[in-house]
């Protein structure tokens, strides 16, 4: 398969990969974030000009939501890009096997990575909004290299930084696309729909657009991996025990007397 395709291919096949699974990922997008758009709604009902004990159910209630629901938020980012890498590879996924490939080690590390990347686009931010959008293009595909390439850290966020080197417009301009199709359908809804409800369906219209633009990303790495001549599966973080796996197996080997691969006799 070439995975080399121009942005209207990129965004296209997005679009066709997200229709395949329509229900998985909205359903993994969902989980994710079901409850803190439950807490966006209810605090956006306080009236923060009258004393809180006023509105102490309200802010209680959002607070609690918001709070529990950064656990699944977190963990929808590896699930909804396995999801989406398997589909694409032409694998089966479902919404219990990718909730189950987002180990507590990829939430925590896909979690720390955005954390370390918001904070250097913040710093570019203060400096000027050249070296804040500068800095999210760079680190787009961080999250991605930590899933699929079992990437870490600092490591993660280099290697995103050398793929999208020399193809920064192009990740930007997939960046905008991924961010209208989520701000716009939920901005409308809000200036239609008031109160509580207008929250929900806004935040509903977000989670829609959620998988898609992991897709775009996803799309966005193989074919920047493909057009710097990287095999398509080089580094592939399988459910991110690959690395486990190969040392459970080597301690096998050498409690059996069994020589290694590759090893000579």
């Amino acid at each position: 398969m070439d995975d080399r395709r121009t942005f209207g291919g990129i965004v296209g096949m997005a679009l066709e990969v997200y229709g395949q699974q329509f229900g998985t990922f909205f359903a993994i997008a969902l989980v994710g974030q079901f409850l803190s758009t439950l807490g966006r709604a209810f605090l956006s009902e306080v009236s923060w000009e009258e004393p809180i004990l006023n509105n102490l159910a309200l802010v209680a209630a959002g607070g609690v939501a918001f709070l529990i629901g950064l656990i699944p938020h977190a963990m929808q980012v590896p699930a909804l890009l396995a999801a989406v890498n398997d589909t694409y590879r032409g694998e089966p996924t479902s919404l219990g096997r990718a909730f189950d490939r987002a180990s507590t080690r990829l939430t925590w590390e896909t979690a720390w990575v955005n954390l370390i990347a918001g904070w250097f686009a913040f710093g570019g931010l203060l400096l000027g909004i050249v070296p804040g959008i500068l800095f999210w293009v760079w680190f787009c595909l961080a999250d991605v290299a930590v899933v699929l390439e079992g990437k870490r850290d600092l490591n993660a966020l280099k290697r995103s930084q050398r793929l999208v080197r020399g193809y920064g417009g192009k990740a930007l301009a997939l960046l905008l696309v991924g961010l209208l199709a989520a701000a716009l359908p939920a901005g409308l809804v809000r200036m239609m729909v008031r109160g509580t409800m207008g929250g929900l369906l806004s935040g509903l219209m977000g989670i829609v657009a959620t998988p898609f633009q992991y897709a775009l990303l996803v799309l966005l790495y193989y074919d920047l991996k493909a057009r710097k001549g990287e095999a398509a599966e080089e580094g592939f973080n399988r459910d991110g025990q690959d690395e486990e796996q190969g040392r459970v197996g080597s301690a096998e080997r050498m409690e059996s007397g069994e020589p290694e691969q590759g090893a000579q006799p």
